[in-house]
């Protein structure tokens, strides 16, 4: 037993070290950051929340939340005095889990977000046409012509005004179904679509 207990401490001791020093490779990278932002460019210096510890510190535990680094944030947090809110917290943990899914290219929860908070979002228009563009495509590979059909004739209508051209060249994609990689259409495919859709959730959640 006290083996047991003195190989557990010395994981604990372990895991504390190792968090330790990935804060503070954290710290000197914003740190290193600031500077770069700050060099030759004097009139920064003048605004000092610019400068202030606490100000850098609530960006440095906000981007590890950001990253999901959940406890790394939160123990960073504590021993720098950040002021983090559960709500805080919730809405890095979604945020962290809709990027997670767009990643592993799984678009409905990102869809669901950006529909329930479209009336908060700079643009919502946008990126819900990129999330249901993804949804689209999505279908025509794995259900078919006649779902992504019934998917465009539900959803697209909204964006005549807006995304015309774009709807329009994914009606000519129906054509190539059996073969959209090899097609005309085949950027469709591309991570392109995701990594633009990423990058727009990510400005919107900002």
């Amino acid at each position: 037993a006290l083996v047991a207990l003195e190989k557990k401490s010395a994981d604990v001791a372990a895991s504390i070290a190792t968090q330790q020093k990935e804060l503070n490779t954290t710290t000197t990278k914003f740190g290193k950051q600031i500077d770069k932002s700050l060099s030759g460019d004097l009139s920064k210096i003048a605004k000092k929340d610019v400068l202030e510890r606490p100000v850098l510190n609530k960006v440095i535990a906000q981007h590890l939340f950001a990253q999901g680094r959940f406890d790394l944030a939160q123990l960073f947090a504590s021993e720098a005095g950040v002021e983090i809110s559960q709500t805080e917290e919730e809405a890095f943990v979604v945020m962290f889990q809709i990027l997670d899914a767009l990643k592993a290219k799984n678009v409905l929860p990102a869809l669901e977000w950006t529909i329930d908070n479209k009336d908060k979002l700079a643009n919502a228009c946008t990126l819900l046409f990129q999330l249901h563009r993804l949804n689209f495509i999505q279908l025509l590979q794995t259900k078919g012509v006649s779902d992504a059909l019934a998917y465009a004739r539900k959803h697209f209508m909204e964006f005549a005004d807006t995304h015309m051209r774009e709807v329009q060249h994914l009606m000519g994609s129906l054509v190539y179904a059996s073969r959209l990689a090899t097609s005309p259409y085949a950027s469709l495919v591309s991570t392109y679509f995701w990594d633009e859709a990423i990058a727009s959730v990510s400005r919107e959640a900002a």
